[in-house]
C-alpha cells in the first residue's frame, strides 16, 4: 500500500489514480506487537523498548521487576505526568545490528540472550528496526522507519498489572486468625484455595514472567 495500487476509478475523477497509504500507529496487545517487532517484552531490563522504562533484574531467579525507583533511589518510572524519553529508531536499529550481528558471529547463546536481556530487542524487524536488506527491499516504508517508536506509544497499565497483579492472590489466600468454633462463610476451604493455586499454576508455563 505504500509503493500504491495504480488503477483505482475515483468518483468525477477523468484518469484512474495510484492509491497509497502509510501506516500512522499500531494498536497491538503487547505480547503480539513484541513476536511481531521482534521485542522480549517484559523478558528484559526494558519494560517497553520504545520507551526508557529500566527494570532491575534480579539474578538468582532472572525475573525484572519494575519499581518505581531502584536501590539508589533513581527514578525508573512514574505512570502520572509520564515524562519517559522515548527510544531514538537509530538506537533501536543499533540494538537489533549488535544482537544480528552476535549471532552471525557464532556467539554462545548465552551472549546473545545476554544482549537481547539488556535491550529489549531480539533482532531486525520490518517495522522498527530494518535490516540492510529490507531497506533496499522496501524503499516505500521509509516513512515509517523515520517515525519509529512514535508510532508504537507504550500503555503503562501494563507496568502496574504486572507488578500489583501477583500479590493479589497472596493477599486473597493469606493466612488469618479465624474462631474455630464458628462458621466462616466468607474463608475459602484448604482444599479450594489448593484447586485454584493449582488451576493458576498450570497455565503459568506458556505466560512471560514479570
Amino acid at each position: 500500500m505504500a509503493k500504491g495500487v495504480p488503477g483505482l476509478i475515483v468518483a468525477e475523477w477523468p484518469t484512474p489514480v495510484v492509491l497509497r497509504a502509510g501506516v500512522l500507529n499500531f494498536a497491538m496487545d503487547q505480547p503480539g506487537g513484541d513476536k511481531l517487532c521482534r521485542l522480549t517484552g517484559v523478558s528484559s531490563h526494558m519494560y517497553n523498548p520504545f520507551l526508557l522504562f529500566q527494570g532491575i533484574c534480579a539474578p538468582a531467579s532472572s525475573h525484572v521487576y519494575f519499581r518505581p525507583q531502584d536501590l539508589r533511589g533513581k527514578s525508573l518510572f512514574k505512570v502520572d505526568d509520564c515524562t519517559a524519553l522515548r527510544r531514538s529508531p537509530t538506537r533501536i536499529a543499533a540494538s537489533a545490528a549488535e544482537v544480528e550481528d552476535a549471532q552471525a558471529e557464532g556467539r554462545s547463546v548465552a551472549n546473545e540472550t545476554r544482549l537481547q536481556h539488556r535491550s529489549g530487542v531480539k533482532g531486525y524487524s520490518l517495522f522498527f528496526a530494518p535490516s540492510p536488506a529490507m531497506h533496499t527491499d522496501y524503499p516505500h516504508l521509509k516513512h515509517l522507519w523515520t517515525m519509529g517508536p512514535n508510532t508504537a506509544p507504550c500503555d503503562t497499565m501494563h507496568l502496574v498489572l504486572l507488578n500489583v497483579v501477583p500479590h493479589l492472590w497472596n493477599l486473597f489466600a493469606g493466612l488469618k486468625l479465624v474462631n474455630k468454633k464458628k462458621d466462616e462463610d466468607y474463608f475459602l476451604a484448604k482444599t479450594t484455595v489448593a484447586l485454584i493455586s493449582r488451576e493458576l499454576r498450570e497455565p503459568l508455563r506458556a505466560v512471560p514472567l514479570p
